[in-house]
């Protein structure tokens, strides 16, 4: 079923997106769509998009990568 219908693997794809059971490229895959793709199916039925890292961890991550590349 998944596999012919477009529609319903899609569906799935959300709903699972929605419940937290698969990140954004999993969603993606589920729905055999490409992540931009899926963030776009994702904003048109309401589903909201949330980061699970904080903000201080992406600076972090942000000033390793910087020094990494000897920017700093």
């Amino acid at each position: 079923l998944l596999s012919a219908r477009r529609d319903v693997r899609l569906a799935v794809a959300c709903r699972l997106y929605e419940k937290g059971e698969v990140s954004l490229g999993g969603a993606a895959e589920t729905a055999h769509l490409d992540v931009e793709g899926m963030k776009e199916a994702l904003g048109e039925r309401g589903i909201a998009r949330a980061a699970d890292t904080s903000v201080e961890a992406i600076e972090e991550m942000a000033a390793a990568s910087l020094q990494a590349a000897g920017r700093v």
